[in-house]
Parts: structure tokens; sequence; C-alpha cells
């Protein structure tokens, strides 16, 4: 079995959902599962874009992506391809 060294910290001053992700986070993790199809991470940014900084989100993405709580695939687009993160 792989070692897997887990990233996710939990906060005790919080309860929920919240005690593992920043708001920010939880908002972006709803929207993935508010979409089966998945999103790119330009469409989960979208609601939050005047909170946090795209990078932020794609940097959460691949973290959660590692993490095995989220899965990616490629798509191609007119002018280059880019992830499609879904959740599995």
């Amino acid at each position: 079995m792989p070692d897997i060294t887990h990233t996710l910290k939990m906060d005790l001053q919080n309860n929920d959902l919240l005690m593992f992700f920043k708001p920010w986070q939880l908002e972006c993790m709803k929207t993935l599962w508010n979409n089966s199809d998945g999103l790119s991470s330009r469409e989960v940014w979208e609601p939050i874009k005047d909170d946090i900084g795209r990078a932020s989100v794609i940097n959460f993405l691949e973290a959660m992506t590692l993490e095995g709580l989220l899965d990616k695939h490629e798509i191609t687009g007119k002018a280059r391809a880019r992830m499609v993160y879904h959740i599995d």
C-alpha cells in the first residue's frame, strides 16, 4: 500500500466542514458537488472571484486531487487543453 501524506488539517474552532476548509474552499467544493459533469478551474472560481484569486483556486483543486477528494481529466479546447475537476 502506498504511503500517502495528507495535508488536510482540522480547525477545532469551527463546526461542520469549516473544520477542514476555509470558507472560499468550501464554496469551491459546493460548486463541484452541484455539478456532476465536472468544471474547469475558471468555472469553480467564478462564484468567488471577488474573494480570492484564481491561482489560489487552482492550487486548492490540485491539492484536493492529490488528497483523493477530486478527480480530474484533460479536455482540449479551441486554443489549448484544460483540466476539468469533478468529485469521484
